[in-house]
């Protein structure tokens, strides 16, 4: 709540046609939230409306009728890096879930569950994707 004002502000100020929110961890998770409340204050810009959580924590909690928001959130992907523990965050059995399209990258087992999350890591396993399962993603 504390960054709708900003979010309006710059979206007020510059008017952008074309939109991507992006970020990692906590700022995926803020990422999330920022693109629910563009979609909701602003429809005029739902067809140009993308967002990126990497390593985001699940942040909405929808225990029935997530299926009926699965539109508002076809240009949003969650990129989780196998074994990352603040993915799995709040546990799914607390109504909790990511939204959008999930795209898992790494290898079972390649980090701890903590190392996972790290930055770092996820450039790693993002830089060891083969051509073909890059172009998955942009599918």
């Amino acid at each position: 709540k504390t960054a709708e004002p900003y979010v309006e502000e710059i979206l007020q100020t510059l008017r952008p046609e074309k939109i991507t929110v992006a970020g990692y961890s906590h700022g995926g998770a803020l990422a999330t939230l920022c693109y629910e409340y563009i979609w909701f204050h602003h429809p005029g810009l739902h067809p140009h409306l993308r967002g990126m959580g990497f390593g985001a924590p699940r942040v909405v909690s929808c225990p029935a009728g997530c299926d009926a928001l699965a539109a508002r959130w076809a240009n949003y992907t969650v990129v989780r890096n196998l074994d990352d523990i603040v993915t799995h965050l709040p546990p799914k059995f607390m109504g909790y879930r990511h939204v959008g399209r999930l795209w898992e990258i790494g290898k079972k087992g390649r980090y701890t569950s903590f190392d996972a999350h790290r930055p770092e890591n996820y450039i790693s396993s993002l830089m060891a994707l083969s051509p073909d399962e890059a172009a998955q993603f942009h599918a």
